[in-house]
């Protein structure tokens, strides 16, 4: 009789994992699929209701739509938690769908899901989230940033903004979807749902650079690919939990979308083994994206001043400099013919705080100087008086390579999730 169990046990195995390789395939041809369809899309939405909207490669288009994809997969891996709800039901991201198309309105379901990921998730407060029940449901506090606003999608940068058709999220939830026949389970113990090991088949994810003490002190990691090698580091036996031995890491990865794989799928991965309480570290701190993992990045801008520098040229510097200090830090090569005082007094007006351990100004000869910028705790700010003469203060961060002002509801949620973050050093 054993022997006969033994037997059907091996044959459920196998028939779990022929059919979870079958709907692997399946979503990602659909994946390739819709990437290839709706990227030309993006394009034509970006035009509209824009006169002269800047430049955007297929490469960020697609960058765009796949973000979009990866957050929806993820969701669909927390709903079968039982911590998400919509109304009576728990197929969170469905019932989402389908509520906000049985309500006839002017709003994109991408604005339905803006209100989720910048308002509701990354919210510490119960009470501020039960606030959004109407819109978003009963959703739980995550930590480390998965879900965060990014590059492309904050409405308050008309230069930037990108909305996605909601056509393309039919695509996924609704009626006739791809994610919407499909089983998830974050848990990884059902036999017939997919389950976050496979989510390197999804992306035909390889990794190179081993981990070779994943409890170590600091631990450099290089050319992670999407995220095989952080997840095998990360279930190595050891004496710290997942969580904390993330905060330990710094990942590098060849470009944006296999950094937003790793951090979808290391994610994914504690919360699997340690649910979702997990004090995860910001993972656009651990997971960059480069070719080579630093704890001081790399990222670099250049900017060239005039003779006499207008109050603009110091507001640009400022905003660089401010930016790279509330993001992973980096270095601002400056042109100028000013002298180190001139360049000390004129940061001094504009940046606030500006201290000595933050940054270190350097002269390269010929008019030439490095400013290396480290991040530090709590927030910097770039200060200048408006045409009215009143005073600002911006908060500038740094997405995909470049200086973007936060404001609003985005702005509020950044400041109270520097509040709670360590010394990044």
């Amino acid at each position: 009789m054993r022997v006969e169990v033994k037997a059907m046990e091996r044959g459920q195995v196998a028939r779990r994992e022929e059919s979870v390789v079958s709907q692997i395939d399946a979503l990602r041809q659909n994946r390739d699929r819709l990437l290839l369809d709706w990227t030309p899309q993006i394009h034509r939405v970006r035009r509209i209701g824009r006169r002269s909207p800047s430049p955007l490669d297929n490469g960020i288009a697609s960058f765009i739509l796949e973000r979009a994809f990866l957050r929806l997969l993820s969701l669909c891996f927390l709903a079968s938690t039982q911590k998400f709800q919509f109304g009576d039901r728990s197929d969170y991201p469905f019932a989402l769908f389908d509520d906000w198309s049985a309500r006839p309105g002017p709003y994109r379901f991408s604005q339905r899901l803006q209100l989720l990921y910048a308002s509701a998730i990354h919210q510490p407060s119960g009470a501020a989230r039960r606030l959004l029940y109407e819109q978003v449901g009963t959703v739980p506090y995550l930590s480390g940033g998965l879900f965060r606003p990014g590059a492309f999608e904050r409405s308050d940068d008309a230069d930037e903004f990108t909305p996605i058709p909601d056509e393309f999220f039919e695509s996924l939830l609704g009626r006739d979807g791809v994610l919407r026949n499909l089983r998830f389970d974050l848990s990884g113990e059902s036999a017939s749902a997919v389950v976050p090991d496979d989510f390197g088949r999804l992306f035909h994810d390889s990794g190179r650079t081993p981990i070779e003490d994943p409890d170590a002190d600091a631990v450099f990691v290089n050319d992670v690919g999407s995220g095989k090698v952080l997840v095998e580091g990360l279930k190595m036996p050891g004496r710290r939990l997942m969580a904390d031995r993330l905060a330990h890491w710094v990942a590098a990865t060849p470009s944006a979308i296999d950094a937003e794989r790793a951090r979808h799928w290391v994610a994914l991965t504690i919360w699997s083994a340690e649910g979702l309480k997990a004090p995860i570290p910001q993972l656009m701190r651990v997971i960059r994206v480069g070719s080579s993992a630093s704890p001081s990045p790399k990222e670099i801008e250049s900017v060239e001043f005039m003779v006499d520098p207008t109050e603009s040229d110091w507001i640009e510097l400022a905003r660089h400099v401010s930016a790279m200090a509330n993001s992973e830090g980096g270095a601002v090569m400056l042109e100028t013919l000013l002298g180190e005082s001139e360049i000390l007094a004129g940061l001094g007006r504009h940046v606030d705080p500006l201290t000595g351990s933050m940054f270190r100004l350097a002269a390269g000869g010929s008019g030439q100087w490095r400013i290396d910028v480290r991040p530090r705790r709590g927030c910097t700010y770039v200060l200048y008086s408006d045409r009215m003469g009143h005073g600002q203060a911006e908060l500038c961060v740094r997405e995909l390579g470049h200086t973007v002002t936060i404001t609003d509801r985005q702005r509020d949620q950044f400041v109270l999730n520097r509040m709670e973050m360590g010394d990044p050093q």
